[in-house]
């Protein structure tokens, strides 16, 4: 499962960016600019921009404040939607996890 959602970025009037949520990761594709990038959903977190009122920051960074790897303001609009689709990504893994250690915990169980 990958759902591609195409928003605008502030302060980059060339292209639309290109955003890829697929269980693990976030893609971000900058179009005409042949640029991209890939964050753990684990990692991304989402804060206000500190001069907008209208925009959001999407980060990807290890938690720590001085190990930030890439900011992306988008509109607020755009970052609650975004932002909405990676906590549901996140809970689909956790389904998914669960649901294979319950197998495996399962077989494990049959063989002894």
């Amino acid at each position: 499962m990958a759902i591609k959602k195409t928003y605008k970025v502030i302060g980059n009037d060339c292209c639309d960016t290109t955003f890829t949520i697929s269980l693990t990761f976030l893609q971000v594709r900058f179009s005409g600019v042949a640029v991209e990038t890939r964050a753990p959903l684990d990692k991304i977190t989402f804060t206000t921009h500190p001069a907008l009122t209208d925009a959001v920051n999407v980060h990807y960074s290890n938690g720590y404040d001085v190990s930030v790897f890439w900011t992306i303001a988008i509109a607020k609009e755009d970052a609650r939607e975004l932002q909405s689709i990676i906590d549901n990504s996140k809970k689909e893994l956790n389904k998914f996890r669960n649901t294979r250690n319950f197998s495996k915990k399962k077989l494990t169980e049959t063989l002894t």
